[in-house]
This record gives structure tokens, C-alpha cells and sequence, in this order.
């Protein structure tokens, strides 16, 4: 099956992910995997003019938020899992493959999206029980991160609230699993969209709804 073109932006965010080879974790412990992926994400972020919201790095693969005001989403992330997988066999001394398979990518074309997918990143260690609050994760851009975060512009960023102790209390709050499972089949499309069945725009509703109350109480 022939790979499928990249959907090229220069405004609104994509939502990336790789993981590792066969599902195993990275080669090397987490603190040097982390040290490895923003030392390369940081390079490429300022040599390919890319603007990163989120990175939360996990034992076997990594999400990441981003925008590429330069239409360069494949060239920018062709150059970083190039330069991590090289990063991780030097320190491990290992020639295996670092990740197992092509990227996976979807655009988020409105701020509905870009609110779903930046809660949902960020969320991940706790959905693993890798941390019992957001803000308690390592390795997660969400910390002191060597990673150039920036914020993107009012219009995109207007779903998430905007203080700091807001936005820490909205990512906390739970998501309802099966709401966090249309987002998950959502970010399965090339452009994050919801199916169009009858039960899924009920529950796509719902999850409008819920983000709508979570966000109000929280923004203040």
C-alpha cells in the first residue's frame, strides 16, 4: 500500500506520534531518552522554524503537538527520529531499528480539536498510571522542559483556558472513557474528525458538553 501524502499546513497544529521498535521500551532509561528526544526536538524546532505546544515522552513511544508556519511537517520530523534513533544507538551501543514504523499524524483543524488532542497528550502518563496528576510527570513538556514551548495564536489556543492553575485544574479532570475513545478514533483520520454516525455525534455532544462545563469552571 502505497504511503499516503502529507496534509501540508502553515497554521493549524498536528498531532504526532511514534513509537517504539516492537512496543518495547527505548533502549536507554527514561531521564537519557528524554535528554535525547528534546535535545533533537529543540534543534529541529529552530533549524526548520517548527512551533511546539506539547511533548510527553512515555517507555515505548511519544506524542507531540506542533506547528509548522513553514508547511514542513515530514521534512521536520524526518530529520528528529533520524537524529533520536541515532542518539539512542550511540548511548545504548545497539544497531537495532529505535522506532518501529513511520510516524502517525493528524491535522487539527479547528480549536475544538486542538483543545481534545493537547488534553489528551498531556493526560497520557496519567490514563497509564504513570503519574496521578498531570504536573507530576517527568517527562512531559507540561514541566521545566529545555523545549522551546510555545503557545499558539488566541484564536487556536481559545478552548484552553488560559491561566496556568486553570489549565492545570482542566487537565486533571477526567475525561469519561468513552469519550476519550471518540478522540483517540478521531486522531486515527488524516484530519481529526468524528465518524458520522448517529451514536457518535450523541456522544460527540456529549464530549462538546463536558469540555464546555470543565473549561468555564476552570478558566477563572
Amino acid at each position: 500500500m502505497p504511503r499516503r501524502n502529507t496534509l501540508l499546513d502553515a497554521t493549524w497544529p498536528y498531532h504526532v506520534m511514534s513509537r517504539s521498535n516492537n512496543r518495547e521500551s527505548f533502549y536507554v532509561p527514561m531521564e537519557q531518552c528524554w535528554n535525547i528526544c528534546t535535545r533533537f526536538l529543540k534543534k529541529g524546532a529552530t533549524e526548520y522554524g517548527v512551533h511546539i505546544h506539547a511533548f510527553v515522552l512515555m517507555p515505548n513511544h511519544f506524542h507531540l503537538m506542533a506547528t509548522t508556519p513553514n508547511s514542513n511537517i515530514g521534512v521536520f520530523m524526518r530529520y528528529v527520529l533520524t537524529e533520536i534513533s541515532r542518539g539512542v544507538q550511540r548511548a545504548s551501543g545497539r544497531t537495532n531499528h529505535v522506532f518501529g514504523s513511520r510516524y502517525k499524524w493528524s491535522w487539527l483543524p479547528d480549536p475544538a480539536a486542538v483543545a481534545y488532542v493537547y488534553k489528551y497528550i498531556l493526560r497520557n502518563p496519567v490514563r497509564a498510571q504513570l503519574a496521578k496528576l498531570v504536573e507530576d510527570y517527568k517527562f512531559s513538556s507540561l514541566r521545566t522542559s529545555p523545549l522551546p514551548i510555545e503557545t499558539p495564536e488566541p484564536e487556536i489556543w481559545k478552548n484552553v483556558p488560559p491561566s496556568r492553575e486553570g489549565q492545570w485544574m482542566w487537565l486533571n479532570l477526567a475525561t469519561p472513557m468513552e469519550l476519550e475513545k471518540l478522540v483517540q478514533n478521531a486522531l486515527r483520520r488524516y484530519s481529526f474528525a468524528f465518524s458520522r454516525s448517529k451514536t457518535v455525534r450523541l456522544q460527540q455532544k456529549r464530549l462538546e458538553n463536558f469540555y464546555l462545563c470543565e473549561r468555564s469552571s476552570k478558566s477563572r
